[in-house]
């Protein structure tokens, strides 16, 4: 029990030091300066459509992912 105790106290002490963060050049927070889009690489594409060549089920339902990354684009 203790050691899955220090683990959620070592992550939230691991979140907290990356929300202080600052960029040096601008002085604002780094998650701030983050993104929120994903980019594709066309991996989970490559994935499902292999699947579906080859008639069988995709294991890794890569098709949520990819159209949760193209969602993220618009």
């Amino acid at each position: 029990m203790e050691s899955w105790r220090a683990g959620v106290l070592l992550e939230i002490e691991i979140t907290a030091d990356i929300f202080a963060r600052t960029d040096e050049e601008t002085g604002q927070a780094v998650v701030d300066l983050i993104l929120d889009e994903a980019q594709q690489k066309g991996t989970g594409k490559w994935a499902s459509q292999n699947a579906l060549d080859l008639g069988g089920a995709d294991p890794y339902e890569s098709m949520p992912a990819v159209e949760s990354r193209i969602i993220s684009c618009v």
